[in-house]
């Protein structure tokens, strides 16, 4: 992975504003994280919460280490307690409600109550129902006396349950559509036939199901904050999904939806009132040894290279942002192109291409039979003369290179690139 000092400074450049660091934090990514007014949720280990139970010096160690010896510069926000780790075995409840006691009685003497909050995180196996009826969602039989004491320790502080949710696995084996699982706004929309209420996403329905489980075993008032949700760009290829759903075009997709629900502001159907809290899986892959067959969900390669153009913030995508960090830290004059993305499937490039040449108004008679660049006559050349064509004309009016996914910037004129 990247140097800490520099993943911060790709954050900064991005505007990002809330991260949540898995496992555990090396004190180098905590330092270098320090007056960035990032805020900050640390994840105890899996393997540390039994000490943590069974010691307080233990707990007291782990909270001076990775937040009183970065706190306030460090803008650590809340703990959350291991990973899944209730999904492995429900009587790990026990441990992570002392772990959570113990970690609090450190906060409260540090006079941090106000600023840091302990929560815990679910996976979406632990209910039974979700999604397809979340009115009807309730937590499996196994799990419910273990959660009703989690959900005892959570509430009266203010607290909030974090639900990690995989679209990618709900649309391959829970049968939801890919649109729905997408957020996509072509979804058909789905019928909770108990309440008669509607809903567009995959992401509506997995929160409203968590509220409606709580509210079964008598909880009402928790909040329900999304710890991971993402789309994988790769796939090792070994899963059932005839679709090769796991694409560069639909992570590009599913990001952008994602990012246009969560701008909107809005809450759930059952919890109006309450707007959505989500943290996205993930910032750069997951690193494995050669032959991993993880699937790949990072938004960034370790090179800090963008697996897609996405935006983050209305504007400008990430891609292009970062792009005109590179050509200012190069010394160049900042000269940027337009060009096809790599990878990008032609269907793709097609519909960017027809768009920049029609609606567009670029000037693709160059790329035109016997024109002067028709040759090599493929949709990867013809796309990037157009895409640059448009953007060229248009930057300084904040044309954007996106293209749905099928553009990126880069330094090097098209008119040199090989086909």
């Amino acid at each position: 992975l990247p140097k800490a000092e520099l993943v911060v400074d790709l954050l900064q450049v991005l505007q990002v504003r809330y991260i949540k660091l898995q496992g555990d934090a090396h004190p180098s990514i905590l330092r270098a994280l320090s007056g960035s007014k990032i805020q900050v949720l640390l994840t105890v280990p899996d393997q540390s919460i039994p000490a943590l139970a069974q010691s307080q010096n233990a707990a007291s160690e782990w909270f001076e280490a990775n937040i009183l010896h970065h706190f306030p510069s460090t803008e650590v926000t809340g703990i959350v307690l291991g990973s899944e780790l209730m999904t492995k075995d429900p009587s790990f409840a026990g441990d992570l409600i002392e772990a959570g006691r113990k970690i609090r009685s450190c906060i409260a003497a540090a006079g941090l109550e106000q600023e840091i909050r302990v929560s815990a995180s679910l996976s979406m196996q632990m209910f039974s129902q979700w999604g397809h009826k979340p009115s009807s969602a309730a937590f499996e039989d196994f799990y419910q006396s273990h959660l009703r004491e989690l959900l005892d320790f959570l509430a009266p502080k203010g607290s909030y349950v974090m639900i990690n949710v995989d679209p990618f696995e709900a649309h391959l084996h829970d049968g939801f559509a890919l649109d729905f699982a997408m957020s996509s706004s072509t979804a058909q929309e789905l019928l909770d036939e108990d309440t008669k209420v509607g809903y567009s996403s995959l992401l509506d329905a997995a929160v409203d199901s968590a509220y409606s489980a709580m509210e079964k075993l008598g909880f009402s008032n928790i909040p329900v904050v999304v710890g991971e949700i993402g789309w994988p760009w790769k796939s090792s290829g070994s899963e059932s999904d005839p679709l090769s759903t796991a694409t560069v075009e639909n992570a590009a997709l599913f990001a952008q939806s994602l990012v246009k629900r969560i701008q909107s502001d809005k809450g759930t159907p059952h919890k109006p009132e309450a707007s959505i809290r989500v943290y996205v899986h993930e910032f750069f892959d997951i690193v494995g040894p050669a032959g991993d067959s993880r699937r790949r969900y990072g938004l960034f390669s370790t090179s800090q290279v963008p697996r897609y153009s996405f935006h983050l913030s209305p504007g400008v995508s990430e891609a292009e942002i970062l792009m005109r960090r590179v050509l200012a830290d190069n010394g160049t004059n900042g000269t940027a192109f337009c060009v096809a993305a790599s990878g990008a499937p032609d269907s793709l490039l097609s519909v960017g291409l027809n768009w920049a040449c029609g609606q567009g108004n670029a000037d693709c008679t160059p790329i035109q039979q016997n024109g002067a660049c028709y040759l090599p006559d493929t949709y990867s050349a013809h796309a990037s003369y157009a895409f640059n064509s448009y953007y060229q004309k248009n930057v300084g009016a904040g044309a954007t290179c996106d293209f749905q996914g099928a553009a990126m910037l880069t330094s090097t004129d098209p008119s040199k690139l090989l086909f």
